[in-house]
């Protein structure tokens, strides 16, 4: 039986209906085809219940995970930074060290600037004239430092999964200093 014959059936009196906009159900004595609209929305939002169920879990976990006894949480998509917390501190650790390896160990004011230039040069998507200008560089300056954290990391910066992975390590960095 199709959807639309099956609302043309005569409901019993004192059926419920749920229908209308908040979902809610209401006792009626007959249905008829104007109730239709409300209905067919019902059903094609029923569709979507266990991506809903899904969602409100994950909020009502974030509640307890925040320990609130009493709270009113609403559900919002995930961002990279809330996947990424949900890593254990010790990998992120390690995998922060791997990528940015002996580049690490460098003295602290050739830590700092090749780290800056790094970060500025992923930023920019490996544009050397950009990133020389944002950080008020020559560009052979620029050059010679993204050389020089190339050999400290033993990554390529032309190849995009080493860019990604350093970009990924500057994105963890705040993780590990604020846990």
């Amino acid at each position: 039986m199709k959807l639309l014959d099956l609302l043309k059936q005569p409901f019993y009196s004192g059926s419920v209906v749920i229908a209308g906009e908040l979902g809610l159900t209401r006792t009626v004595q007959s249905v008829n085809m104007m109730d239709a609209p409300d209905i067919i929305d019902f059903l094609n939002r029923s569709m979507e219940l266990p991506t809903v169920y899904k969602e409100a879990l994950e909020a009502l976990q974030a509640g307890y995970a925040a320990n609130e006894n009493c709270f009113i949480r609403t559900y919002r998509a995930k961002d990279m930074l809330d996947l990424l917390r949900r890593i254990p501190t010790p990998d992120l650790n390690e995998f922060y060290s791997d990528t940015f390896q002996h580049l690490l160990h460098a003295e602290d004011k050739d830590k700092q600037e090749l780290m800056q230039t790094l970060r500025i040069y992923v930023e920019n998507e490996g544009q050397i004239a950009e990133t020389a200008k944002r950080l008020f560089l020559h560009r052979n300056t620029v050059i010679y430092r993204i050389d020089k954290c190339e050999r400290l990391t033993r990554r390529n910066l032309k190849d995009p999964s080493d860019t990604m992975r350093i970009w990924l390590a500057f994105q963890i960095e705040p993780l590990l200093d604020g846990r």
